[in-house]
């Protein structure tokens, strides 16, 4: 008997955080990159913007304002993501980075399971966003 598509597959398990998290650095990056050029035209306004967005500790910052309004499902994902180890270079501040990471694979997991809630995050994060950056200026 035929079956729709896609109906006799389980859904497909939840990637690593480490995936999670590159696929969620992609995705935060376009969004930066989308907004930079709605706000700068000059190269060096826009990569002046899109560095200071996309360094761990802005997005450890992110990570640190939004924790608390996160479901428990999320803070799961977030503590596994913080024990992913980090590459040798960046073992200097591994809680940095551990963060940044963390902050990363919820990106991520947003991306491929929630895209709604991901919709409803991104304005907050870049609401969020300005807060940060006067505050690390």
């Amino acid at each position: 008997m035929d079956q729709p598509f896609g109906t006799m597959n389980p859904p497909n398990p939840l990637p690593h955080p480490r995936a999670l998290a590159h696929l969620g650095d992609a995705v935060y990056e376009l969004w930066v990159r989308e907004e930079a050029i709605a706000l700068y035209q000059k190269s060096k306004d826009l990569h002046e913007y899109t560095t200071a967005c996309v360094r761990a500790e802005t997005q450890m910052a992110l990570l640190e304002n939004i924790l608390p309004e996160l479901s428990e499902s999320e803070k799961e994902l977030v503590k596994r993501s913080e024990n992913v180890p980090v590459t040798s270079t960046r073992r200097s501040n591994q809680s940095l980075y551990r963060k940044s990471t963390a902050f990363e694979a919820l990106i991520g997991y947003w991306y491929l399971q929630e895209p709604q809630r991901l919709a409803e995050r991104k304005k907050q994060i870049f609401q969020l966003l300005d807060k940060v950056l006067k505050k690390n200026l």
